[in-house]
């Protein structure tokens, strides 16, 4: 992520300024308040007198990935935003492609070569308006695949797809388009373009072209996903089980000998070539987002990752003319509220080999491929697949006819591509943080020097778990809900260290910084989280499950578990112990990883329990030295969250904080989410946009329904999510039980005069 501070100004950016200005605008407009305790009166300017020692709780380097791990190669890529790759069949170069619509000749070693620029036909498209109403934009947008023709070495042909749309087009178009190489064969002629295949999008921004590839027998595969927005009112605009519509299919073409007049050919044995009314394109049918598939370079088999809607992901080998299901099954459950010819019980369709179930997580799988390389023997004959929000890799294996999935490693990041080298060794593509991983040997254990017990960690005292002495207590001003938990909260920096305030009053930790939270009910805790930044920069989270003595706590397997607590109320929960890969769908890259600590968290007043003093916890900070810099302004200027908890203050200011503190690390710039709505504090209620905007994600199958209605709760999706538990909740981690509070503040807010003004 970009963490450069703007232009300096007298030890402050220019950032910082603009972001000071609008935070002053934002208070004065009655949006961010503070709190009726006095917090910023008059008092001790500083809680402790200096800033502890601390030797003992440190992040210290990141423990290996297991008998697999990723290792981050070929840095010289990042600058060119890589979304997909290949290597040409003739093994002479990679080609790399972006976005935006660049193609890269890539040689490890060199620095990547324009080889191609097709931004204009990618068009208007972006991240930024991928979900815009009307339905204009792309979830798939952009230049999203590319596949080399098998007689490359001598035609120097290339397939490009993208999902485009021109100025004065109505609406996405998805295309694969043939290039051919320049005489000289250092880069492609633009004016060799012939389009193979167009797809109107009329129906939604969302499942349109995603994937090709070229099988075995020389022919063209392209994922084409169903085109339609997703929730029961467009279930019956889904075209996934109708012949007479190429979306929500697998296709296969001949492209060997296309011309401008005859681009294709129907392979002799598609199988519905002559079929009347039917698509003689189709090769299967039944998918929804059929996001990157492959072919086992061993067995010839066609693997597909298909991204499910809100409760399953799905594995499939599909076979010719193979009915995926979709949209009468969604993985291997039949969908009552399909509506569409046939039914889960009269389609004959083929079952996934693979399932994970959301149980709701938010997640979205990316296809890979069947491991055939040498360095990693125990992959071998093994699918490798990702799983966006979980961040993890999985492997399906099959014994005979029985297949079994198992987690095989966290990922850093989210994985949109795999690919391959000349020796089969397989290799993730993680583009929002522009970096190329390949699966190497792992050096043990995922658990290896991660500390089994809390009381091993350095962070609290061996005798009594209590936090250790270099350990800084915090609070927030406006707490994410945790199904009623009583949480408390530390920090700790290598000694020397410091925080830096970002231009949007966010911190930036140095490497070594660990913060730790404690979850207890009845003044009993049972769970205790740490969230280290690791030597080499990435941020990791570890979670411990305290004892039944409550003398200990233990270190919780990677892929995190599940429990019973009793509440404060007597009442038996289920409350989950998160795993690494969830710590890292909220603690996200575009909040800066650390999601409490930033200056309209922190500026509030605590007492600090080894002084006895309270005070304002940012002059606090300020004064002993955490900041590596001055405030940006006064304390008593800079913004604070309001307590939502609090009814003698505002209510807009009650909810515009309990949407930051609640729902922000994930809906905010710079996280490549689906939905677009900006629910920072400090966003003008224009920019977030919301008012009034339909839910192109899902409708909850709510008529009329809009992410913000103003005066309609009941019709608004921002509500509602918080006030279901479930596939669609929100958040979708970190909580199993509804908080009224929250729910009647966000209300209230909504009925208000003016909410959107």
């Amino acid at each position: 992520m970009d963490r450069t501070k703007g232009m300096s100004m007298g030890g402050r950016s220019f950032a910082g300024r603009r972001w000071l200005l609008a935070a002053i605008v934002i208070a004065v407009a009655g949006f961010i308040w503070l709190d009726a305790g006095g917090s910023l009166a008059a008092g001790p300017v500083s809680g402790l007198t200096q800033r502890p020692a601390n030797t003992t709780c440190l992040a210290g380097a990141a423990p290996p990935s297991g008998a697999v791990q990723l290792q981050r190669v070929w840095p010289e890529l990042a600058a060119v935003a890589p979304f997909d790759l290949r290597l040409t069949p003739d093994k002479s170069a990679y080609y790399v492609i972006s976005r935006q619509g660049k193609m890269y000749r890539f040689v490890p070693g060199q620095a990547p070569v324009l080889a191609l620029d097709i931004t204009a036909e990618v068009g208007l498209n972006s991240q930024a308006n991928a979900y815009t109403d009307p339905p204009v934009g792309s979830e798939n947008w952009g230049l999203v695949s590319l596949a080399f023709d098998p007689g490359f070495a001598q035609n120097g042909r290339v397939f490009v797809l993208y999902n485009g749309r021109k100025s004065g087009d109505p609406y996405t178009f998805s295309t694969v388009a043939r290039y051919s190489l320049k005489p000289d064969r250092t880069a492609f002629d633009p004016a060799s373009r012939l389009v193979v295949i167009r797809q109107p999008q009329p129906n939604g921004n969302v499942h349109h072209f995603g994937h090709l590839t070229f099988g075995p027998d020389g022919f063209l595969y392209i994922g084409s996903g169903d085109g339609t927005l997703n929730g029961p009112t467009y279930f019956p605009q889904v075209p996934a089980q109708k012949l007479d519509d190429l979306r929500g299919k697998i296709l296969r073409l001949d492209v060997a000998n296309g011309t401008a007049t005859a681009p294709y050919s129907i392979p002799g044995d598609n199988p519905w070539k002559g079929v009347a009314g039917a698509k003689p394109e189709i090769w299967a049918l039944g998918v929804r987002n059929p996001w990157r598939f492959s072919f086992d370079s061993f067995t010839g088999e066609l693997w597909a990752g298909d991204v499910g809607q809100a409760q399953r992901e799905e594995v499939s080998i599909v076979p010719r003319g193979g009915n995926m299901g979709w949209n009468a099954f969604e993985g291997s459950q039949c969908r009552t509220d399909y509506p569409g010819p046939g039914s889960c019980t009269s389609l004959a369709v083929v079952p996934p080999v693979a399932e994970i179930t959301h149980g709701g997580n938010y997640m979205s799988i990316t296809g890979g491929m069947v491991y055939r390389g040498t360095a990693l023997p125990g992959l071998v004959g093994k699918y490798v697949f990702a799983l966006y929000g979980p961040q993890a890799l999985y492997t399906v294996s099959r014994d005979a006819s029985t297949y079994t999935t198992a987690r095989l490693a966290d990922v850093p990041g989210g994985i949109a591509s795999f690919f391959t080298d000349a020796q089969q060794e397989l290799y993730g593509i993680d583009p929002w943080a522009g970096a190329i991983y390949k699966l190497v040997p792992g050096a043990g254990s995922v658990d290896a020097g991660v500390p089994q017990l809390l009381s091993q960690t350095g962070c609290v005292q061996p005798t009594n778990t209590k936090a250790a002495r270099g350990m800084i207590p915090f609070t927030v001003k406006s707490a994410l809900w945790s199904d009623g938990a009583t949480k408390s909260r530390w920090l700790a920096l290598p000694d020397g260290e410091t925080i830096d305030i970002l231009g949007d009053g966010d911190f930036d930790f140095p490497v070594g910084a660990v913060l730790m939270k404690r979850f207890q009910f009845n003044s009993k805790p049972f769970e205790t989280r740490l969230l280290k930044r690791h030597t080499d920069g990435s941020w990791a989270g570890y979670t411990y499950e305290w004892n039944a003595d409550g003398m200990d706590a233990t270190l919780v397997p990677s892929g995190g578990k599940s429990i019973k607590v009793v509440n404060n109320g007597g009442k038996t929960i289920d409350w989950r112990l998160p795993s690494r890969g969830e710590c890292l769908v909220c603690h996200t890259q575009a909040a800066k990883n650390t999601l409490g600590p930033e200056i309209a968290q922190i500026n509030g007043a605590f007492k600090y329990p080894t002084t006895g003093i309270t005070a304002n916890q940012l002059a606090t900070w300020d004064h002993i030295g955490l900041f590596s810099g001055p405030l940006p302004a006064p304390v008593e200027t800079l913004p604070s969250l309001a307590n939502y908890d609090d009814t003698t203050l505002p209510v807009t200011a009650r909810a515009r904080s309990y949407l930051h503190a609640n729902c922000a690390a994930c809906h905010r710039p710079g996280n490549p989410i689906r939905a677009t709505m900006d629910l920072r504090f400090q966003a003008a209620t224009p920019d977030m946009n919301i008012c009034n905007v339909k839910p192109n994600i899902g409708d909850l199958g709510i008529a009329g329904a809009k992410l913000l209605y103003p005066g309609r709760p009941d019709l608004s999706i921002l509500r509602e999510r918080i006030r279901i538990r479930g596939d669609n909740q929100m958040p979708p981690l970190g909580t199993g039980m509804v908080h009224p509070m929250g729910v009647n503040v966000v209300s209230n807010w909504i009925r208000s005069p003016g909410v959107c003004n």
